[in-house]
This record gives C-alpha cells, sequence and structure tokens, in this order.
C-alpha cells in the first residue's frame, strides 16, 4: 500500500514593521498565547565595527495554567548567533548547536498579523524543553556578533526595542549599555530617540540608558561618526591552541579602505534604476528616501549616459520600454514619473521580474559604457520565482551583458543572501542600511560607482595564511571600508597585496599586519567572524545548484559541520536544547527532501492561481493537498 504524502498551505500576507525583543508563546497550546516581557536589557561592546551583542529578555507566565515555552526572536540583517542560555530560579542551562528542523512540531494552529509582522521572516526559534510553572519567570540571554556597515565615516547599529505590537503593558526593566574601541577618530556618537548618558573621546565612546516601570516603545538606533580625514587599515587576531575543526590555529580579521583614484573622464554608463514600490516601502518613508535618492541620480547624470527608472511591486512599471540617451528632456521626464509616482497599494514584490526587465535592457557587454543595475529592495520576492536559487539561475540567463549589480537591502526584512550573491556574481556591492540612511549612502556611494579604484582585484597574502575570504573579493571603491578574513599557522606577521587596474592603469596597494601568537583577550569573535563569513561565501555557491543536487546537499553539511564546529547559527541550523553529539564530526549524512512547495503564482491573485510542488523522480506515492485558509481553516481537499 502507498504512503499518503499531505501538502499543507496557508495565505497570508504581512506588512513589515520593526522587531524587539523576543517573543515566547506556549508551544503545547494551538491557541496564539505570549507570555508576559519583564526586561529587555542589551549589553554591547563594539571594537572597530564589530558588534558584540548580548540581550537578556525575562518572561513571566500570568496564565491560569503552567506552559511549554518557545522563544521567537527577530535577528538583525547580517548577525550571527552564538550562544544561547536560559534559566527558571538560578540554574543556567547552555544550549547547543545543532541541524535541526526549520519548522519545529506543535504551537499556535494561526498567528496573528501583527506577530508574523514583528517577528520577520526568518527569526531564531528555540523551544525551551522545561514547563513554565504558574507566575515563574524564564530568563533567556542569547548572544550574536554582527559586521556593523561602515558608509562614508557613519556606522550604525540598530538594536530594537520596540514591542509595542505584541505588549502595551510595562516592562519593569529596560536598559542598553554600551562601549565602543576605535582606531579611526569618533568625532561624534549618539543614540536616537532616547535620552541616554553617552560621552567619547577620540578612540572610546560609552552609552547606558535605563527605563523603568514603562512600555517598550522605542528603537535603539546608535550612530557613530568617524573622521574621514585620514585613511584607516587596522586588524584583530587571535591565535588558539586548539582550533574547532583540523584547519590551522591562528584567525585574522583586517580591514582597510583607500582614496578614489582622480580620473579626467568617467566612463559613461547605462544606469537602470530598480525600486522596490511594494506595500512595506510605506514603513518609514522608505519609498520617500528612494525617490528622493532616484532623482539625486537622474540629476547627476552625464552626457552620454543612458538610463531608465523601474519600479516594481507584483507588476514590474518602467518608465520607458527601453533605455533612453541623458539630455535634459529625459531628464524632466523621469524626475516627473519618479516625483509623481504613487503606490497602487499593498501588493507583493515580483523581484524577479524586475530583474529580468533591468538586465534585459541593458546593452551588449562589448559597449563603451558601463552597465548598472542599482537596486532598492525592503522585503523578499513574494511574486514570480521567489526561491534564492531561481531567482539566481534566471538572472544569470539574463545577465549576458556584463552588469554590475548594486544591491541596496533597507531594513531587516531583505533576502541577505540573495543580495550578497547578486552583488559578488555581478561585480558589484551589497548594502545594507535603515531608511534614514538612503539618501546619504546612495549619493556618497554613486561618485565612487563611476569611478572605481579596481573592479577585478586579485588578493595576496604571506605562505602560511588559508581560507582568506571573501573569494572571490569584490571591486573596490574609494572611501568604502573592506574586511578580509583568514587563518595562519605558525606566523608573525602578514604581508597583504591587492592588485588590478584602474582604467588600464595597473595599481597595487601593500599592508602588513603584526599576527597574535597566543590567544587573545576579548577576541573569541574573531574565529566566529571568520566560520560566519565562511558560511556566506559557501552559500554563494549553494544557491547556484538545485537544492536536491548532489553538490547542493555536499555544501549544506560542509555549512552545518561548521556551524556546529564554531558555534555559528547559520539558515541550516538552530540552537538545541539536547546536548551535542558524542562526536561532533560524525553527523549523519542529508537525506534529500521528499517534497517541497514551491511559491503559487500569482500571487497575489483574483481570481486563481496556480500551486506548485516537486516531488523526487523515484517517488510514486499518492499525493493529497490542503489547502487553510488565515484562519486555519480547510478550504480545499484534493487527494
Amino acid at each position: 500500500m502507498m504512503k499518503k504524502l499531505t501538502l499543507f498551505m496557508f495565505f497570508c500576507s504581512a506588512v513589515v514593521i520593526l522587531s524587539a525583543a523576543g517573543v515566547l508563546v506556549n508551544r503545547d497550546n494551538t491557541t496564539f498565547q505570549i507570555t508576559h516581557l519583564n526586561e529587555c536589557s542589551y549589553e554591547v561592546n563594539v571594537n572597530n565595527q564589530v558588534a558584540e551583542v548580548q540581550v537578556l529578555n525575562r518572561y513571566t507566565n500570568t496564565s491560569l495554567s503552567p506552559i511549554s515555552p518557545r522563544l521567537y526572536f527577530p535577528l538583525p540583517t547580517g548577525a550571527s548567533p552564538t550562544s544561547l542560555r536560559w534559566a527558571i530560579g538560578e540554574q543556567w542551562h547552555e544550549a547547543s548547536i545543532a541541524g535541526v528542523q526549520e519548522n519545529p512540531q506543535g504551537g499556535p494552529s494561526t498567528f496573528p498579523h501583527d506577530f508574523v509582522d514583528y517577528i520577520l521572516l526568518m527569526p531564531l526559534v528555540f523551544d525551551i524543553p522545561e514547563n513554565l510553572l504558574v507566575n515563574e519567570t524564564l530568563s533567556i540571554e542569547l548572544t550574536y556578533v554582527q559586521m556593523l556597515n561602515y558608509n562614508f565615516g557613519s556606522v550604525s547599529l540598530n538594536l530594537k526595542n520596540n514591542y509595542s505590537s505584541m505588549q502595551t503593558s510595562p516592562l519593569d526593566v529596560q536598559s542598553l549599555d554600551i562601549d565602543i574601541v576605535a582606531d579611526k577618530v569618533i568625532e561624534g556618537f549618539e543614540i536616537l530617540d532616547v535620552n541616554e548618558q553617552s560621552s567619547h573621546t577620540d578612540h572610546t565612546a560609552t552609552a547606558h540608558y535605563h527605563q523603568y516601570n514603562s512600555p517598550a516603545t522605542t528603537n535603539y538606533r546608535c550612530v557613530i561618526h568617524l573622521s574621514t580625514s585620514e585613511l584607516s587599515s587596522w586588524g584583530l587576531s587571535t591565535y588558539l591552541e586548539n582550533a574547532p575543526d583540523d584547519g590551522d590555529q591562528g584567525f585574522f580579521l583586517y580591514t582597510f579602505e583607500e582614496n578614489a583614484i582622480p580620473s579626467n573622464q568617467n566612463p559613461n554608463i547605462r544606469l537602470n534604476i530598480v525600486i522596490d514600490a511594494s506595500g512595506s516601502m510605506t514603513w518609514e518613508d522608505r519609498l520617500i528616501h528612494a525617490k528622493t535618492a532616484a532623482c539625486w541620480l537622474i540629476n547627476n547624470l552625464e552626457q552620454g549616459d543612458y538610463f531608465n527608472v523601474i519600479f516594481f511591486d507584483h507588476l514590474v512599471r518602467p518608465l520607458w520600454g527601453n533605455m533612453r540617451a541623458f539630455d535634459d528632456a529625459n531628464r524632466i521626464l523621469a524626475l516627473s514619473y519618479v516625483q509623481n509616482y504613487e503606490m497602487p497599494g499593498l501588493n507583493g514584490t515580483n523581484l524577479s521580474g524586475a530583474l529580468y526587465t533591468a538586465l534585459s535592457q541593458l546593452g551588449p557587454g562589448n559597449t563603451p559604457e558601463t552597465n548598472c543595475v542599482l537596486l532598492l529592495s525592503d522585503g523578499q520576492p513574494t511574486v514570480g520565482a521567489t526561491d534564492t536559487y531561481n531567482i539566481l539561475r534566471y538572472v544569470s540567463i539574463y545577465a549576458s551583458s556584463d552588469p554590475h549589480i548594486y544591491c541596496f537591502g533597507i531594513g531587516s526584512e531583505v533576502n541577505y543572501q540573495l543580495l550578497n550573491s547578486l552583488a559578488q556574481n555581478y561585480n558589484g556591492i551589497s548594502i545594507f542600511l535603515e531608511s534614514s540612511e538612503i539618501v546619504n549612502t546612495i549619493t556618497s556611494f554613486y561618485n565612487e560607482m563611476r569611478n572605481p579604484i579596481t573592479l577585478n582585484p586579485l588578493i595576496s597574502t604571506s605562505a602560511g595564511t588559508s581560507d582568506v575570504l571573501p573569494d572571490p573579493f569584490p571591486a573596490i571603491y574609494g572611501g568604502m571600508q573592506y574586511r578580509l578574513v583568514g587563518r595562519y599557522s605558525d606566523l608573525q606577521g602578514i604581508t597583504i597585496g591587492i592588485s588590478g587596474n584602474h582604467q588600464d592603469t595597473p595599481v597595487n596597494y601593500t599592508y602588513n599586519y603584526t599576527l597574535a601568537d597566543t590567544e587573545t583577550p576579548n577576541m573569541g569573535f574573531i574565529p566566529k567572524i571568520w566560520a560566519a563569513t565562511k558560511i556566506d561565501n559557501l552559500l554563494i555557491e549553494y544557491y547556484s545548484h538545485h537544492p536536491q543536487s548532489q553538490t547542493a546537499l555536499a555544501l549544506k553539511q560542509q555549512i552545518i559541520d561548521l556551524s556546529i564546529d564554531f558555534g555559528v547559527i547559520c539558515v541550516f541550523t538552530n540552537f538545541s536544547s539536547d546536548p551535542p553529539a558524542p562526536n561532533a564530526d560524525e553527523t549523519q549524512d542529508l537525506i534529500p527532501i521528499p517534497l517541497k512547495l514551491l511559491q503559487n503564482y500569482p500571487n497575489p491573485f483574483n481570481p486563481s492561481t496556480t500551486i506548485s510542488f516537486e516531488v523526487l523522480s523515484d517517488l510514486q506515492e499518492d499525493a493529497e493537498i490542503r489547502i487553510y485558509n488565515l484562519k486555519g481553516q480547510l478550504i480545499y481537499l484534493s487527494q
């Protein structure tokens, strides 16, 4: 008798809002029930642009019966969780890291819109093994590391503390304690929207904020203003007595920047400005800021350039069917189109369609103009091709014009791996920023985009180094910081060489750095930063293959092994309350998933949509399809 496969589908929509502390629900209750949050406290240490963040949440079970706690924690873009521990009473327990299922069993059958909006699309999910009794308090402490963006002298750290959509009653404690060390001169430091106690010297800064018995309604937006009058290169390193794997025991992180090289004449460009106009872009005036930046770009094009403007939601809405030469008449038409564009309503995100339109309009790769796509998006694709593998596959088909794709991800809900892959595969950059940073960052980058220092740099390092990343290294632009991470054996110092061409003229840069020969205090995050970068590099390769191919499955297992060995959570792993396996190297081979639900198309839809799913070619079983609405009600059954 054949087995029966059941396919469950839920159709829902989400409007993105900012997140804050984790949400604790009862996984044994099919009705949505959150646990009262008492405290949200942050302790942050920033060493140059590396942030180590520890957030403590305390919850009290104010219901009438015991609960089985499940934590949903919305992580910021690019953050790598490194440890999680919990306590009921005084006894703390440490979670291990394991390759676990993405969708844990049990829990509410449906979720309110506010919760879906709040936790974002890829939250950390963790089940506490003990029950929480009535009036008992549960403490959860999460630590993560994050490389902060440096955008032309400004470094931002955004800590989410707005919990008002989940709980309107007061918290006992809200606090933030932050310490900053920087090699560059600190010209200013501020935390927006709160009355903190802060101070700074040339190379250090601190801030303290404490609030008692009040609702959590404000995020912490920390901005560090660094001097741009001098170039900065700096390194951090540590040498472990025992490496987590079989590789070299030393780990280094090196950051550098260079000034732009003066040019008498910049090459002309063919620029497609692609702007996400889906419903979530209304939040924090994202679309308004994006339109302002687009108008600035249009006004600063040059004679000999070609351009177009493409807005997209569930539909793709270009200004023209083809790119047009920049002149005053076309400039005025484009400015009018951008300034008067109005969002048609809350809708989907057809990123694949927008990229197809933008790439198909570019000229052949042998034209004198440089082909460029500048993409601004704040969300996950929901219409057309929606998974990373298929979007990258479609882009590779239409990217015959040797394009440069520049990706600006806005907020915490972007597809981080997709934008990184697009930028690395197509000679661009990926920058992740908040709404208020859109205009300044894009206008600052534009002049550097027209005059890159070198587009295809070659990196060399001293003998005795290994696994130097990222690989390949991205194009280098003036005024931006770049980071190398790697490993080393028994070395006293390292020489890093960068070579390339600037408009057919060779350019070379050399940096020397003295390496640590012992384990450096307070530098335990460096191996984790290396591992997170290695995982990002492997994920770019993983998404270039079909997810069920043998190559992709082997890469996935390599990523899981790295994640477990170095204690860094990734998309394929999570925290587990179970103790680690006796031999972590002997992980089980991955088993191909027999059934995968694909994105329905079109979405949104009226009156019909097509639902597709994949099964393994050797699978011969009956299939049952069930479709539920947002209320959890069965609305369709097919066998």
